[in-house]
């Protein structure tokens, strides 16, 4: 299989300075790293974060463009139920045939191993994000010899992937107290308590709804237990979901779905736009997952066995959750993928004996820090350092996680970091609707709680440009960064009109036109964070924020 390697030189390197070279290694599994990380267009960053080395970045096998596999039939529509996802998962993996047992982490970490050998550089420092740092790890269990240093960023254990999501099922309600740590007054004092009692009730109770859209079709949306987890695992990646889910829950328990739901199919909608392949991912899932069945066992024989592990479970495996949030995890999703003939497994250890850094987010929840700490226990000099209020991935949310990396991999000393703020705060609770006709102030008041919600809204696309309806009617559309809204409304009888845009300094800016029938019409500028504007006939302003 070829692969696809890019390499970007040091920047400044001392004349008779021996070369260092990192490989940048990225998540998924799926993600393509040259594809991911692009060496050339982000040199600047790449050359602060690891001063003085050679910068490596390759697709790994079935990845960007290292022979990409592909499997059409792994689209949003056939992997929205759990019994849609083992079917169309078998379905790829026949139509991959042989090559199904080609992909796993000890075939990835034999790769950086032939990219190594031919750049001919004798040790090596692995970055690694995400699954990034499990293909690390791999290799440092393979290729003890040749490792100089680890950095690991968001840790997935070799032990990954947990059978029924154990890790992350656990690891949720904690994650969304983190989230909510003096931020959700007004909505919530135990924000986990909350999630899970609405994703078991709606596991037992699911909700079916039609959303209109735009442009387009109708989006259909199937939420039950295991869309609100899908949800709250996406809390610690996207910044919109993380604003709009606590205010949401409430809702949903209030019994108004109507936010969760549109938040749901926006969620899909952006699952599509990660840059992962699909079918890389349950390539390697199935080929590393340790199931309650054989590895070469055919996919008749294995229902029986994975009864038996469910019921099997001991209480608080699944955290607060329960049986049905098994659903979430790799068995179920790997139950009819064909037999796994390669050898996949890794040595037992033990690591060598090099400097780690760990990274790792305080509302992580897809690699909490508790796994963080048990794989910084395997090496004789590894340090863990929690960047609180981070969620997954934390090089890309501070600043100074950049400087402390590059202070470690140059071997100077490396300090603490504050925490990290988020990138937009929890809504408060969603609005009623007004009871009569609103004066100036408390239209204005409305209008700053919708404004937040459209820009939470707005953020949680993560660029894709869509338009969803408004929780009351009107609609929003993304397009390149802008937000268009028409006769925007989060409750009936007060709508917002207009176009915001980002300034020069990043702050969103633009003229609202304020109408509805329990509405004091006007019209409202947003700049520097401020609405002013007139509304019926009075001057207003107010600051918008949480």
């Amino acid at each position: 299989m070829p692969l696809h390697v890019e390499e970007l030189p040091p920047d400044g390197k001392p004349a008779g300075a021996p070369t260092r070279v990192v490989f940048l290694i990225a998540g998924g599994p799926g993600q393509g790293s040259a594809q991911a990380f692009e060496l050339r267009a982000a040199a600047s960053f790449w050359h602060a974060l690891f001063p003085g080395f050679t910068l490596v970045a390759f697709d790994n096998r079935g990845t960007g463009s290292s022979q990409p596999i592909s499997c059409p039939n792994l689209t949003v529509e056939n992997l929205s139920s759990p019994k849609l996802v083992a079917h169309a998962v078998g379905t790829c993996g026949r139509r991959l045939g042989a090559r199904s047992s080609l992909y796993s982490s000890r075939s990835n970490a034999a790769d950086v191993e032939s990219v190594r050998r031919a750049i001919g550089a004798s040790r090596i420092t692995l970055f690694g994000v995400s699954y990034g740092t499990k293909q690390a790890l791999a290799y440092a269990l393979r290729y003890p010899s040749h490792v100089e240093r680890l950095v690991l960023d968001s840790v997935v254990p070799t032990s990954w992937p947990a059978p029924f999501g154990e890790d992350f099922l656990q690891a949720l309600p904690h994650g969304l107290d983190e989230l909510c740590r003096n931020a959700c007054r007004g909505v919530t004092t135990n924000a986990g308590r909350d999630f899970a009692e609405l994703a078991n009730q709606l596991a037992a109770a699911p909700a079916d709804a039609s959303l209109p859209r735009p442009t387009g079709k109708p989006v259909h949306v199937h939420l039950d237990g295991l869309a609100l987890v899908q949800l709250g695992v996406d809390t610690d990646l996207n910044p919109g979901i993380a604003a709009e889910l606590p205010a949401a829950v409430q809702a949903g328990l209030a019994g108004r779905l109507l936010p969760l739901e549109r938040l749901y199919a926006l969620d899909q909608s952006s699952e599509s736009t990660l840059g992962i392949s699909m079918a890389d991912y349950v390539a390697v899932s199935c080929a590393d997952g340790r199931f309650p069945w054989p590895a070469a066992s055919s996919p008749a024989v294995r229902p029986p066995l994975l009864a038996k592990a469910v019921a099997a479970l001991p209480p608080g495996a699944l955290g607060p959750f329960g049986p049905w949030a098994t659903a979430a995890g790799a068995e179920l999703q790997c139950e009819q993928w064909p037999a796994v003939t390669a050898d996949t497994a890794l040595p037992a250890g033990p690591y060598p004996d090099v400097p780690v850094l760990i990274l790792s987010g305080g509302r992580d929840i897809r690699t909490p820090t508790n796994e963080a700490r048990s794989v910084a226990a395997k090496f004789r000099h590894a340090r863990v350092v929690v960047f609180g209020g981070a969620g997954h991935a934390v090089t890309d949310q501070s600043v100074c996680a950049i400087r402390l990396v590059a202070a470690f991999t140059q071997g100077r000393p490396h300090g603490s970091c504050p925490r990290v703020p988020l990138e937009a705060a929890p809504l408060g609770p969603f609005p009623a609707a007004p009871a009569a006709e609103l004066d100036p102030r408390q239209t204005l008041s409305l209008v700053t709680v919708t404004l937040r919600e459209l820009e939470a809204f707005h953020l949680a696309a993560e660029g894709l440009d869509s338009g969803f309806d408004g929780l009351a009617g009107g609609s929003l559309l993304n397009s390149r960064g802008s937000i268009y809204v028409e006769r925007y409304a989060d409750v009936a009888g007060v709508t917002v009109t207009g176009h915001l845009s980002h300034d020069p300094s990043g702050d969103w800016t633009g003229d609202l036109y304020v109408g509805g029938s329990d509405a004091a019409p006007g019209v409202v500028t947003l700049r520097d964070g401020r609405l002013a504007g007139t509304l019926g006939d009075t001057r207003v302003s107010a600051p918008v924020s949480a």
